[in-house]
């Protein structure tokens, strides 16, 4: 398999995952119930985030450190501070200094900012990938360590640092892990098949909700819920493999093709500023009386901002660079 391949098979999940998130939000606005099955994009985003670097040699910790934070926060403060001006001046009952302070650091957010959650989220994934990466290299039993990690990270991220979802958080790690045993490891096929039987457990889960519509109360609404939430981390990394594997063995179309290359460059601008157009105070999805042109502008207007945030970016990184 070559790596132009793989590259591509990746960059057509990432347009995918990025299509299912925009849904998803879209679905939210409009209360429509399917948008909980759209709400795996992040998981398969995540997936391919720990996929990639689980594939990779990291030899040197803190200039790792260094480029993620920069990848990651450079367009994060730029989005953030923008937006931050306009409410202020246009949506001022929307915010005040503990929300801009809170937001600043990464701990809360802005009025329909909700899904910049997964900054923080992102930064502490990257933050474990070298140690990761050690263990796994050091220690040949990979489903053994798989399980012990995953409990280790429910435990903690439960537990003591209960800021961040440990679901959201194993399935980055997971990807790591489909990315390190990639052509490495006999045992890469059998953990994708445990993840797909895994899977299977959203069917139980569509007819507990759907057909015989059951509802739990206290102590087994949580547990219920917290199953549900590991539910979509299965789901999420099966979409992952089996698109893969389809892109793998077919040829994309040119026009495909001519989208990731957007995609591939601007998702993740895409991803900051999509939500605040969708849903709350800056919301413009009632724009007009007709949903279709709503959100047609709404894609465009997505397009147009994440090209222009990506060019306010290169003049502050090339001075973090300089330095």
């Amino acid at each position: 398999m070559s790596e132009k391949k793989i590259d591509r098979s990746i960059s057509v999940i990432r347009l995918i995952a990025f299509s299912f998130i925009i849904t998803c939000h879209i679905q939210q606005y409009l209360n429509i119930n399917l948008a909980w099955w759209f709400n795996v994009g992040v998981q398969i985003f995540l997936c391919i985030s720990g996929y990639l670097y689980g594939g990779r040699d990291i030899s040197d910790d803190i200039m790792f450190y260094k480029k993620q934070l920069v990848k990651i926060l450079v367009p994060y403060y730029i989005t953030v501070i923008i937006v931050i001006v306009i409410q202020t001046f246009l949506f001022p009952q929307y915010i005040d200094l503990s929300i801009i302070v809170r937001t600043i650091l990464c701990y809360g957010t802005l009025a329909g900012g909700e899904h910049l959650w997964y900054i923080p989220s992102i930064l502490m994934c990257y933050i474990m990938t070298p140690l990761l990466l050690r263990y796994l290299k050091h220690n040949e039993k990979i489903m053994g360590n798989m399980i012990i990690m995953l409990g280790i990270f429910f435990v903690v991220f439960t537990f003591f640092i209960n800021y961040f979802n440990p679901a959201i958080m194993s399935c980055y790690f997971i990807g790591l892990v489909l990315g390190y045993t990639e052509n490495k490891c006999y045992q890469y096929e059998k953990i994708k098949r445990i993840i797909m039987w895994f899977s299977l457990m959203n069917i139980i889960q569509v007819i507990l909700d759907y057909f015989i519509q059951i509802q739990f109360d206290g102590m087994l609404a949580s547990v219920y819920n917290l199953w549900c939430n590991y539910n979509h981390v299965w789901l999420g990394i099966t979409l992952f493999n089996i698109i893969k594997r389809i892109l793998d063995n077919i040829k994309v179309p040119k026009w495909i093709i001519r989208v990731t290359d957007w995609s591939d460059k601007y998702s993740y601008e895409g991803y900051l500023v999509h939500q605040f157009m969708i849903i709350g105070p800056m919301s413009i999805m009632a724009l007009t009386d007709n949903l279709f042109l709503n959100v047609l502008f709404i894609l465009v207007l997505i397009m147009v901002f994440s090209r222009l945030l990506n060019l306010m970016e290169q003049p502050v990184l090339k001075f973090i660079k300089g330095k």
